[in-house]
């Protein structure tokens, strides 16, 4: 399956929505992460990385531990 250079109009309506960010934000947001993620994945390590630059944290692989077992736990 390949990658969307795009969000479709859902996906862009939702957003719109659901954040503070107008359509020109969001598409940049996306650019960007495609231009850093091309195959639209984060690995662990990518998460906590971002994670750490946006949210200021220094233990955030131990957040991401203890949120991903929250998480799981869950699904279940």
């Amino acid at each position: 399956m390949g990658l969307k250079s795009s969000l479709s109009n859902d996906e862009m309506e939702f957003l719109r929505t659901h954040t503070k960010f107008d359509e020109r934000a969001i598409q940049e947001w996306y650019d960007e992460f495609m231009r850093s993620f091309p195959y639209g994945r984060l690995t662990d390590a990518n998460f906590i990385e971002l994670f750490k630059v946006y949210f200021s944290v220094q233990n955030a692989d131990q957040l991401f531990k203890v949120f991903f077992k929250v998480e799981n736990a869950e699904q279940f």
